[in-house]
């Protein structure tokens, strides 16, 4: 890494800020096999703070089965509740 950062300041003015794990909110990890998963778990924490979710409805390490069909609750309460995006 140093030696393409000190290529770059020969040809542009530019400074090294240091590991990149955190860009415009966006969070980057470099992974095992050599790839970058890139996240953005602010945004989405604060998303689901504005939707009113809690603690006990947060996303759980086990998804529900992928098998399972969802149906449309007629039974239940309209969600007309507006929110940004």
């Amino acid at each position: 890494m140093e030696i393409a950062v000190s290529k770059l300041v020969q040809t542009f003015e530019i400074t090294d800020e240091g590991a990149m794990d955190d860009y415009l909110g966006v969070k980057v990890e470099k992974q095992e096999d050599g790839s970058f998963k890139q996240s953005q778990p602010l945004l989405i924490k604060n998303i689901l703070q504005a939707m009113g979710f809690n603690k006990r409805s947060m996303p759980k390490d086990t998804p529900e089965f992928s098998s399972k069909i969802l149906h449309q609750s007629v039974d239940g309460p309209t969600h007309d509740t507006p929110w940004d995006y």
